[in-house]
């Protein structure tokens, strides 16, 4: 079979998964449990439970205390700024004294999960955010860890240092004030010796998503938890990182592909594990960064001819490229039930980087929208929003320091 065949053949199968798998129906197979029951029986785990820092109740104590809820209920005046109907409350997540603290993900609650550190040769502590208080989430003695993602149910998912391994991690899950490290891959390394696990995301049927990196041989693959148990997705051609996961167990992320140099495809893995190349030659470059249950994915995409990549959603097999307000470059980071999407815009240092969040496919700069309390600050950049519309967003301090927000809607009347 020629190149060209090739290339059409693969884009032909990828426009018929997205055109099956682009309906309302086919993405909405999902059930309300949680999946995690196997924990129960320790399935899936490589060492013993252990104690997490904090526990359900002191997390729905610190929720009512927050009045998350209450924020959004009274209407304040839109002061003739255009937008869809809602300004923005800040709330500044604490970070303390810490030198470094990074979020990125926010669950239907508006709980948040990141990481902090407290010193320079201090690892990192894997972070919980609900309301106006921060929690670490425990890690093994003596080693850092991150959490990156976190389902409605309160589950916690993330990396933790392994004890006398210096060059290695451990997917971890936290769950109910319990921390449980995930079982590795075998990724062709049966003593895990220089494998960097990690667990990006989980979704309401349990599954976890996350990536394997063998530091020798600097290759990357993505790994499905399914009750606890861990499976590699195929790559295109050689390595890929998975980035999320819908409650279906659709997969999507990217890597290298045929006569790419230096450059990536986004791609989709079925629940079934078979992988589908998004974008043909005709894309330089591509990311895709999520998706919602609708089978809508949103990233970046670098056509030929342009300058640099920019924000973009495929559905259905198609490709659609998202309007920046200003600047040059940006991508589309995630995107809701309600099909809002974030991200930002801007790269380097003529073009600063603002947050954006699109309505259809019009963008708007997000410290454009914000209410009378919160105007005024600068919004680099959107990493996630859930189905209330909450996003996870960052500022740059005056220090350098990354400082998490969570923007909560509120709706506004014109004057």
């Amino acid at each position: 079979m020629s190149i060209a065949t090739t290339f059409l053949a693969r884009w032909t199968l990828a426009a018929g998964f997205m055109a099956c798998i682009g309906s309302a129906a086919a993405f909405q197979q999902t059930t309300e449990a949680t999946g995690l029951a196997w924990l129960d029986k320790g399935q899936g785990l490589s060492d013993a439970p252990g104690p997490a820092a904090f526990g359900t109740a002191d997390v729905e104590r610190e929720l009512q205390h927050a009045g998350m809820d209450r924020i959004g209920s009274l209407p304040v005046s839109c002061h003739g700024r255009r937008q869809h109907g809602v300004l923005y409350h800040v709330r500044k997540l604490p970070i303390g004294g810490t030198l470094v603290a990074e979020a990125y993900a926010l669950n239907d609650a508006g709980l948040v999960v990141g990481y902090t550190g407290s010193a320079v040769d201090m690892p990192a502590r894997p972070t919980l955010w609900a309301g106006a208080r921060r929690y670490d989430l425990g890690t093994p003695a003596g080693e850092g860890g991150i959490a990156y993602g976190i389902g409605d149910a309160g589950a916690v998912v993330g990396s933790v240092g392994i004890p006398g391994r210096v060059s290695a991690t451990a997917a971890a899950l936290w769950y109910k004030g319990v921390r449980y490290t995930l079982r590795s891959p075998d990724f062709n390394n049966p003593d895990n010796f220089d494998l960097l696990t990690s667990a990006l995301a989980i979704n309401r049927a349990g599954t976890i998503v996350g990536n394997v990196h063998t530091v020798a041989s600097d290759d990357d693959r993505p790994v499905v938890w399914r009750r606890g148990m861990p499976r590699l997705l195929p790559p295109l051609v050689s390595t890929a990182i998975a980035r999320a996961i819908n409650d279906v167990g659709f997969v999507v992320g990217d890597g290298d592909y045929p006569g790419g140099v230096l450059r990536r495809h986004a791609l989709l893995w079925t629940p079934d594990g078979r992988v589908v190349e998004l974008d043909t030659q005709a894309v330089l470059d591509s990311r895709a960064y999520d998706v919602n249950n609708k089978g809508k994915i949103v990233g970046t995409a670098e056509p030929l001819g342009a300058e640099i990549g920019g924000p973009a959603v495929w559905y259905r097999g198609r490709r659609t490229a998202l309007s920046i307000p200003a600047g040059i470059g940006g991508a589309a980071r995630a995107i809701n039930e309600r099909d809002q999407i974030v991200g930002f815009q801007g790269r380097g240092l003529s073009n600063p980087e603002r947050a954006l969040t699109w309505y259809g496919s019009t963008g708007y700069q997000l410290d454009t929208l914000l209410d009378d309390e919160s105007r005024g600050i600068v919004i680099n950049d959107a990493l996630d929003i859930n189905d209330r519309g909450q996003i996870l967003a960052t500022t740059v301090l005056p220090n350098g320091r990354s400082q998490p927000l969570l923007l909560t809607p509120r709706p506004c009347y014109r004057r």
